[in-house]
């Protein structure tokens, strides 16, 4: 009876910060949303979608490298969910990347072949390696 009140409480909170990081992403308050991701996060480390959320709002904050180690941490509890591979190669490109960014958009399609955002990815991906090529490589 005390344990399951316990798991009840900690649900409640996680669920209420998860809720509240949802609310902030969507009104692009991306630091806002991070932390409270980051406060469900301590409630359930173990929720690869919290991650996830969090890795985005990194991702927009252009906080790259916090945004890579969150979409690891997601891949690792969860591989075979094609976002968490959306969420690495997003950082990835966005630390310009771009040839580890497309492997990691070609894991996504392994495991989630019809999805959307991780072909407009690795399409976004290809085009800024051929602009790359054109300029000589970025040296």
């Amino acid at each position: 009876m005390v344990n399951s009140l316990i798991i009840s409480k900690i649900s409640f909170k996680m669920s209420t910060q998860k809720e509240l990081g949802t609310t902030a992403f969507k009104a692009k308050d991306f630091a806002t949303a991070a932390e409270h991701f980051g406060k469900a996060i301590e409630e359930d480390p173990r929720d690869h979608a919290l991650f996830s959320n969090r890795s985005a709002c990194y991702h927009n904050l252009k906080q790259h490298e916090e945004a890579l180690g969150d979409a690891e941490m997601c891949i690792n509890l969860k591989s075979d969910w094609g976002k968490g591979h959306q969420r690495k190669a997003m950082a990835l490109h966005g630390m310009g990347h771009l040839d580890e960014a497309y492997k990691a958009y070609q894991e996504g399609l392994k495991v989630d072949p019809d999805n959307s955002q991780i072909k407009s990815g690795m399409q976004a991906v290809m085009k800024d390696q051929q602009a790359d090529a054109m300029r000589g490589g970025g040296f």
